[in-house]
């Protein structure tokens, strides 16, 4: 098993105000509409509200490149090496796709073209309805090349070098799905804890809830700024934190492989 060794309990600064956008910007796949932008991105009470002012099943038979209301929410600013936090809870509709319920965004690291979707690489959330799992933690490469590991090249699921996991480099097709763990049950309106350890183009270790559940190393890219996605689903966040270090901490520092 995978273990978390540290969880800095202070350090860590606030890069959302809660009041508005503040050091962040939008960009929608039609970023001449700004009235738009205020309906997809809500800051109210210390919390960003995806699709506030959107409408379920908005553009849900749209196609991909149609769906005006996907969309970022990207930092000012560029990390290289840090510790990003936040809590993420479901919203009830679904918008852009015609799902009933299809509960899929992301938050993305590592941004270094600022597309609707970016190059970068993602953090993703998702509760797989049709496999009964919470997908929460896995990797979309957008672009980036890294290491990850599995039990072997067929394998989707994240399996850590500690318990035999092989390291599958530059594999560029295939999921990249996080360890499973109890969590949160289908369409759960609970609250959830999310942490991104990133340091430079060494290592990301994904945690949900304090739990380890993914880890790249050999990234292709060192710095970025970091975005919450707007794709399918009502999505609220809150307790957006980060922690900056000036030279990149050890892998060690955080797990026990």
């Amino acid at each position: 098993m995978i273990t978390s060794l540290s969880h800095a309990a202070d350090g860590f600064s606030a890069i959302f105000n809660g009041e508005n956008f503040e050091g962040w910007h939008i960009r929608l796949r039609k970023d001449d509409e700004p009235e738009l932008k205020k309906k997809v991105f809500a800051a109210e009470d210390g919390i960003i509200h995806v699709f506030k002012g959107v409408p379920a099943g908005f553009d849900a038979n749209a196609k991909p490149d149609d769906r005006r209301t996907c969309g970022v929410l990207f930092t000012d600013r560029s990390y290289t090496n840090y510790i990003f936090r936040f809590q993420y809870k479901w919203g009830n509709k679904s918008v852009n796709c015609p799902q009933e319920l299809n509960l899929n965004s992301g938050c993305f690291y590592h941004v270094t073209h600022e597309t609707v979707w970016p190059k970068s690489i993602e953090f993703q959330l998702k509760y797989d309805h049709k496999g009964n799992r919470d997908n929460t933690g896995a990797v979309l490469r957008g672009g980036n090349t890294f290491t990850w590991y599995a039990a072997d090249d067929q394998s989707n699921t994240f399996l850590s070098p500690a318990e035999g996991g092989r390291a599958i480099t530059n594999r560029l097709k295939g999921g990249w799905l996080p360890r499973p763990i109890e969590t949160i049950p289908e369409a759960a309106l609970d609250w959830n804890q999310c942490e991104i350890i990133v340091m430079a183009d060494r290592f990301a270790i994904h945690k949900l809830n304090g739990e380890i559940v993914n880890l790249i190393t050999d990234i292709s890219s060192s710095a970025g700024g970091i975005g919450l996605q707007a794709e399918y689903a009502e999505i609220f966040f809150r307790d957006l934190e980060i922690k900056e270090f000036e030279e990149p901490m050890p892998l060690e520092h955080f797990v026990e492989l």
